[in-house]
């Protein structure tokens, strides 16, 4: 049994239907995870009960390093029109509620998603990417503000008020060629 995310030593797994968060330590020749719980105990698990702390479900199918990155749009994207991608990041269209319970870094979980759409949208030679962040507190506007902040391959503006009311930014992206 392969996994559907490369693991690295050292990484925290959180279980999908119950709260709790593990270590990994390596992978079983059966496929199971020995991974260390909080109170240092080494368990075996099912690759399937787990997740990483951004949400990524552990599976069985072994998948290339590109498709791991970059080959699909999250399933929370549409395509607007050819050259336009949205993505609400609201964690209730990200994962279930169930799920949003166990993210210890729901922040971080919702920059994996918009980072995995970029990579996509790039892939697919799609020019805009329209990220839904809502009002709120702006918390995770700023976070994608200053994670984008600076590359050159990317220019950042405030999308559509009339459609979004000012929860949205527009990310436009260069070098699609390349």
């Amino acid at each position: 049994m392969h996994l559907l995310v490369a693991l690295k030593k050292g990484i925290k797994l959180c279980f999908i239907n119950e709260p709790g968060a593990v270590v990994f330590i390596k992978q079983l020749a059966d496929g199971r995870l020995l991974v260390e719980d909080e109170y240092g105990f080494e368990l075996a698990i099912n690759p399937a009960e787990l997740m990483t702390e951004t949400g990524v479900r552990l599976g069985s199918k072994p998948l290339t390093f590109a498709e791991k990155t970059e080959s699909t749009l999250p399933d929370c994207a549409k395509l607007l029109r050819s050259d336009c991608i949205e993505i609400d990041l609201h964690l209730y269209n990200l994962c279930s509620a169930e799920e949003e319970r166990r993210l210890q870094h729901p922040l971080s979980f919702q920059m994996g998603v918009l980072q995995r759409c970029i990579a996509a949208a790039r892939k697919k030679k799609v020019r805009y990417v329209i990220a839904i962040h809502g009002k709120g507190q702006g918390i995770l506007r700023q976070e994608i503000l200053n994670s984008l902040h600076g590359k050159e391959d990317i220019s950042i503006c405030d999308a559509s008020f009339d459609r979004y009311g000012g929860g949205a930014l527009e990310i436009k992206l260069y070098n699609l060629n390349q």
